[in-house]
């Protein structure tokens, strides 16, 4: 039971986790999409930078959850 609810959070945390990182780099840059006028480079980018930033976090989890 505890393997579950541990894996099964594992896979909804980083899609949420990428979502308010990138929300908050474009904040802090400037890049405008929380204005409506970021670029399409800008938000790719953050985004990236976002992903990268999510899975280095939870990269050791990931890993302890493939092991098992």
């Amino acid at each position: 039971m505890h393997d579950e609810v541990v894996r099964g959070s594992v896979f909804v945390r980083p899609p949420l986790a990428v979502s308010l990182l990138s929300i908050g780099v474009h904040f802090l840059l400037g890049t405008g999409l929380t204005d409506g006028n970021a670029t399409l480079a800008q938000i790719v980018l953050v985004w990236l930078f976002a992903v990268g930033a999510v899975a280095v976090a939870f990269r050791k989890t990931v890993i302890e959850q493939l092991r098992a």
